[in-house]
C-alpha cells in the first residue's frame, strides 16, 4: 500500500485548484525528494504526507490522495486505509532538534520531538523560576522594610504612653517601653501578616496588602490613644 499521487487539492495553501495530470508527472515511488522554487507548494505537500504520517483528519479545503488506485479524502485520514510514511521537512527539524537558545553556535542538541518538547518546557519553568526568584527577593525587602517601620512605630508610641502615663513614687507604666507595647499589635497584625512561603507558593505573596496591615496598626493605634487619654484624665483628676 502506498500514496501515489496527490489527487487534487482545491483552496489548500498554495494550491488554488491543482488535479494531477493525466501525463508528463510521474507517480510517487517509495522515497520521493520535493524541490523547487520558493512560495512552489513544497512546504503545503509535505503537510499533506505529515498528516497521513500522524492519521490526522486534514478538514482545511478539499485534499484527495490517491492510495492504490483509491482515492481517499483528507477528512479521512484518521479512519481511512492509509498508508505508513515519513515525512522530513522543515517543521520536522524544528519538532525534533532542540537548540539552545542565545547561542550562536550551541554545543548541545536535543533530538527527538519528546525531547524537545520536554526542553522546551523546562527552559519555560526555568524562565518562571526566575520571575519568581525575584518576586520573593522583593517581598523579602519589603517584609524587612515593614518590620524595622514596626519596631520604630512600638518604640514610639511605647515612649508617648510613658510620657503620658507616667507617675510620681512608681507606677506601671513608669518603665513602660516597646517590649510591652507591641503585644498590643499583634492581633492586628496578624490579620494581615505577610506570610514567608516557598518558591512554589509564591503567588500567595500577591495577596499581601500592606495597606492593609498599616491601616490595621493605626485603628490599633488610634483605640490606644483613647484608652490613654481617658487613663490619664482618671488618674490626674483629684478624688
Amino acid at each position: 500500500m502506498k500514496v501515489t499521487r496527490l489527487h487534487k487539492a482545491k483552496e489548500y495553501r498554495i494550491f488554488r485548484d491543482f488535479a494531477w495530470p493525466a501525463a508528463g508527472l510521474p507517480d510517487f515511488a517509495r522515497f520521493n525528494v520535493i524541490y523547487g522554487w520558493n512560495g512552489s507548494g513544497k512546504t503545503s505537500l509535505s503537510n499533506v504526507f505529515r498528516h497521513i504520517q500522524r492519521k490526522e483528519a486534514l478538514t482545511e479545503r478539499q485534499v484527495e490522495v490517491v492510495v492504490d488506485q483509491t482515492r481517499v479524502s483528507g477528512s479521512d485520514f484518521a479512519s481511512g486505509a492509509i498508508p505508513a510514511v515519513r515525512t522530513f521537512n522543515r517543521d520536522t527539524v524544528d519538532r525534533n532538534i532542540f537548540e539552545v537558545p542565545n547561542q550562536q553556535l550551541p554545543p548541545v542538541f536535543y533530538l527527538g520531538e519528546d525531547s524537545v518538547e520536554k526542553q522546551r518546557l523546562i527552559e519555560g519553568l526555568k524562565k518562571q523560576h526566575e520571575s519568581l526568584i525575584q518576586s520573593v527577593s522583593s517581598w523579602d525587602r519589603k517584609n524587612a522594610e515593614a518590620s524595622s517601620a514596626l519596631e520604630a512605630f512600638c518604640a514610639e508610641e511605647a515612649k508617648g504612653i510613658k510620657n503620658l502615663l507616667t507617675v510620681a513614687g512608681g507606677g506601671p507604666f513608669n518603665n513602660y517601653n516597646a517590649a510591652n507595647f507591641k503585644p498590643r499589635t499583634e492581633p492586628a497584625i496578624w490579620r494581615s501578616r505577610l506570610v514567608k512561603t516557598s518558591i512554589i507558593g509564591v503567588s500567595s505573596l500577591k495577596r499581601f496588602d500592606q495597606s492593609s496591615l498599616e491601616n490595621s496598626i493605626t485603628r490599633s493605634a488610634s483605640r490606644w490613644r483613647c484608652l490613654i487619654a481617658s487613663a490619664a484624665f482618671r488618674c490626674r483628676t483629684p478624688s
